[in-house]
């Protein structure tokens, strides 16, 4: 019995499901034939070899009358429940094949979360991509590229180089020039630009990733086709 029961798993397809439901929710060869859009006898061939293959009567039927036995009534139950899945199954594969499934991880350095980026790109992502997760970790803007080649993120914001890297597309969606916070009774208070040689003898408090002229923002992806949302310029 149970290697019977092995073999009909391997044996049933798709199809007997579904001609088997239409014929139980209709409970009329006719009506259930030109529901499938097939003809009536081999929609009966059909049943009777989803019946032969499982070895029980899964309906009732005289010339006039067609109903469930027991065994087709929990059939029933089981073949909607196994219909549904595979049909989920589906979605979900096109939906990741398409990017409106899945997950993305996010490396990104202080500068980007600072300019409010991460926050206003992850909005609009969102907004349009409501079924993909998405997952953040802050690093040094130097490690995001090592990130990516490691295959330890797939989208990173970092402030940008001129160095290409195989196998990472970038884009330079931004820049932010330095900004300095002076008190109101110093020297330099006051004027509209100061420059680096000003404050060489200054002691202050900076982020130190930057190239010491103005901040500028990349961001990089390990994955070409998601610069269509977050590593694109109309992300941000």
């Amino acid at each position: 019995m149970l290697q019977t029961s092995r073999n009909a798993r391997r044996t049933i397809e798709l199809r007997h499901l579904r001609y088997f439901v239409a014929v139980a929710e209709e409970l009329h060869f006719g009506r259930a034939a030109a529901r499938l859009n097939i003809v009536q006898p081999a929609l009966t061939a059909q049943i009777k070899a989803l019946e032969a293959i499982l070895g029980v009567e899964l309906l009732a039927r005289s010339k006039r009358h067609v109903e469930l036995t027991e065994a087709g009534r929990e059939f029933l139950k089981e073949s909607h429940s196994a219909i549904a899945q595979v049909e989920a199954a589906v979605d979900t594969a096109v939906d990741i094949g398409r990017g409106a499934a899945g997950s993305i991880r996010i490396g990104y350095g202080a500068n980007a979360a600072i300019t409010g980026m991460i926050s206003t790109s992850i909005r609009r992502f969102k907004g349009e991509w409501p079924g993909v997760s998405l997952s953040l970790k802050e690093m040094p803007s130097g490690s995001v590229q090592d990130a990516l080649i490691a295959g330890e993120v797939d989208i990173g914001y970092a402030v940008a180089t001129d160095v290409r890297i195989k196998g990472v597309n970038s884009k330079r969606i931004g820049q932010w020039p330095w900004m300095l916070a002076l008190a109101d009774d110093h020297l330099l208070s006051g004027q509209d630009a100061i420059s680096v040689a000003q404050i060489l003898t200054e002691s202050f408090a900076v982020y130190a990733e930057a190239d010491g002229r103005s901040t500028t923002v990349g961001v990089m992806s390990s994955i070409p086709d998601m610069r269509r949302g977050l590593s694109t310029g109309q992300a941000m």
